[in-house]
């Protein structure tokens, strides 16, 4: 296996992250303040990003930066 390197900065520190989505919907509460109700979600991102630049290659780009 090669290692795959931040096309933008080099750097080795590159992770696959999923981020899940929370939604929340606004609801008028008793008090008549407006309130957020919490639901659940399978809707989701994933996606690759270096912790150094803050870059997120994409699969094409992390294959031709690999070394």
């Amino acid at each position: 296996m090669k290692d795959v390197l931040s096309p933008e900065c080099g750097s080795p520190n590159v992770r696959h992250l999923t981020d899940a989505y929370l939604l929340r919907y606004p609801v008028l509460k008793e008090d008549g303040t407006l309130g957020l109700l919490e639901c659940d979600t399978l809707e989701y991102d994933a996606f690759f990003e270096c912790p150094d630049c803050g870059h997120r290659p994409t699969e094409a780009e992390l294959i031709s930066a690999a070394v």
